[in-house]
């Protein structure tokens, strides 16, 4: 049950989410992409659904200025006739920001794949004692020779 008393099917958010109608075409393609990423490494959840949304409106906001930024070039005239920053620019650097938060949010990026533990990295079952012994194995007590 969640706080307002409802059943919830899947109160851990296991599932796949669901794509929000009324996505843009480059956000669609972002969407299929992630979940394809995320469903191949076993951390794909509903829960993520938001942040999935977030990302993939972020990218395609991304794509959008770069465009407008080669059409229009980096600069452009402002309303006194003088060069000014198109502000395209800024909204290429928003969107990308917000964009890698959302994977890092997702555990999409390098670093935090590294962290994952290593079963989840590698496929194999983990053997927390196993490892714990062979430790400790190396380990000496101070004093002892």
């Amino acid at each position: 049950m969640n706080y307002r008393g409802k059943v919830v099917a899947d109160p851990f958010g296991h599932g796949e989410p669901q794509r929000p109608k009324g996505m843009r075409p480059v956000a669609r393609q972002c969407w299929d992409r992630l979940v394809s990423e995320l469903r191949d490494a076993g951390r794909l959840f509903s829960v993520d659904r938001d942040t999935l949304v977030i990302a993939c409106e972020n990218w395609a906001d991304f794509i959008e200025a770069a465009s407008k930024i080669r059409e229009e070039g980096f600069t452009v005239q402002g309303s006194q006739g003088q060069p000014i920053t198109n502000p395209m620019v800024r909204v290429q650097k928003w969107s990308e920001a917000m964009y890698l938060k959302c994977r890092d949010q997702l555990n999409l990026t390098q670093t935090k794949r590294e962290r994952l533990p290593s079963e989840i990295q590698t496929g194999e079952p983990q053997d927390d004692l196993a490892d714990f012994k062979a430790q400790s194995r190396k380990l000496r007590v101070v004093g002892e020779e």
